[in-house]
């Protein structure tokens, strides 16, 4: 196996980083918009000059075998006073998730939308496979790209069951439908697997719902439930309140809600010699005792990794179904008459951000705990308490249904007393949510307390999910 990496100062100039580097790894998700490549390297010959400069923005190739698996752009760097070096680079996809905008289609295919959304912003289009299914209309208002396409893509799979893979071919957004796959990678003991390990959890599973409505909290509202489920792991409920919906609006927000948590937690790990063809979305076999994982499986996210020595290892995490970032569509609200000044909007902002801070050290987190005033509570009892004690306002209970409220805004324009919410601390999907103190910074409810620390750093940089604005 031979393995090249290339950086390209210019469109045709380039500087082969092969002999410098010390370990790349090329990964990706089912639910990201796209792939990376990260790369560390001894980025000096002589320990007191950088042997290459290399830029953010610029341009980087990966060749195994002499084909190209990966093309993107760097997007971040670090250097140490001994010459390590490193870089992340994205495939262009990640731009899709660098946009904002709003639009509006109708009676259109997704794969019609992707394609005036490629044209509107210069993405380069290479194979888009016809999704087939036209979509009456969508009114999509201060979304990302990469959002949109999802919406679009979800649309098609609810009405026709196709399921349309996006992704990013020596730099050009490609989109294909995923079909059945006949031929598959056959990992299994004594051959290429290396290790493997399977967990179950039932920590986050919820076998009952009840939501309340106008009618108020302590009113009876609607339970669901899962008997099955109770009798066997013990009765867990989630409670929550949606204080706009009347008692027939609240049942089909139970069930779906119901159907989201009365799950138990199963992962599956495979370490295994590499292959280049093992990505995200495609399936493998694999037959291991110990665990008893063993079947088909769909691969959910893979890490390859590459040394200089020639190895080539992949991590996979797999599963029996195929887990895509699937966001339906809501039809957006008719804005609401603007008031002359926007001074009582940032009175309430600031009245929440001054609350929020007053619990800095004095709150202990515990799971689905909402005695905020007690001293106790998690991450969206905390902001729940918060805005309902600030300005009146119920954003409801749990981060599936705060989530839900308000609109989206970007990173960019971030304000003092808007929501933001990381994903994939726990469970995959929207986990933990914080109140937005001053750009760049919230306080949340954590593990480790309540504090105030940043969103676009260290830990929380990594599980941003998206921000919004409920004030």
């Amino acid at each position: 196996m031979s393995v090249s990496l290339r950086y390209y100062s210019s469109s045709d100039t380039y500087v082969k980083l092969t002999e410098l580097v010390t370990s790349v790894n090329w990964s990706g998700e089912t639910t990201q918009a796209s792939r990376s490549c990260k790369v560390s390297m001894s980025n000096t010959t002589n320990g007191t000059t950088k042997a290459v400069n290399i830029e953010v923005g610029k341009d980087v190739r990966l060749y195994v075998d002499g084909d190209e698996i990966f093309r993107g752009v760097i997007f971040n760097t670090e250097i140490a006073s001994d010459g390590s070096f490193s870089f992340t680079a994205y495939d262009y996809n990640y731009y899709l998730t660098k946009n904002m905008d709003s639009m509006k289609f109708v009676k259109q295919k997704a794969s019609q939308i992707i394609r005036t959304i490629c044209s509107k912003y210069g993405i380069s289009a290479g194979t888009i496979d016809d999704t087939g299914y036209v979509i009456p209309k969508l009114i999509l208002r201060d979304k990302t790209l990469y959002d949109m396409i999802m919406i679009a893509l979800t649309e098609t799979r609810k009405k026709t069951g196709k399921v349309f893979m996006l992704g990013n071919e020596k730099g050009k957004l490609v989109l294909r439908e995923r079909k059945s796959q006949v031929k598959r990678l056959i990992i299994k003991d004594g051959s290429n697997l290396l290790s493997a390990s399977y967990s179950e959890s039932i920590e986050d599973l919820r076998n009952s719902v009840r939501i309340t409505g106008k009618s108020g909290e302590e009113s009876k509202g609607v339970t669901v439930s899962d008997s099955a489920s109770t009798k066997k792991y013990g009765l867990m409920r989630e409670k929550e309140h949606e204080s706009e919906k009347s008692v027939a609006q609240l049942m089909p927000i139970a069930n779906a809600l119901l159907k989201e948590l009365n799950k138990v937690a199963r992962e599956s790990n495979i370490d295994a010699l590499g292959e280049k063809s093992i990505i995200s979305g495609k399936m493998v076999q694999v037959s291991e005792k110990m665990t008893g994982i063993s079947g088909g499986f769909y691969v959910i996210t893979d890490s390859h990794t590459f040394e200089p020595n020639g190895l080539h290892s992949m991590s996979i995490t797999v599963s029996k179904t195929l887990e895509l970032n699937e966001l339906e569509y809501e039809p957006p609200e008719e804005p609401e008459k603007t008031m002359a000044s926007g001074g009582a909007s940032n009175d309430k902002a600031t009245d929440v951000v001054n609350l929020a801070r007053s619990f800095k050290g004095k709150v202990r987190y515990v799971f689905g705990g909402k005695s905020i005033a007690n001293g106790t509570g998690d991450c969206s009892g905390f902001t729940y308490y918060v805005f309902k004690k600030a300005t009146g306002k119920d954003i409801g209970h749990g981060t599936s249904a705060q989530i839900r409220k308000g609109k989206q805004v970007s990173k960019a324009s971030a304000q003092a007393g808007d929501l933001v919410f990381f994903q994939g601390t726990y469970r995959s999907g929207v986990s933990h949510v914080g109140i937005v103190t001053r750009p760049g910074f919230c306080v949340s409810l954590a593990s480790s307390g309540c504090q105030e620390h940043s969103y676009t750093t260290g830990y929380w940089a990594g599980h941003y999910m998206e921000i919004r604005r409920v004030i």
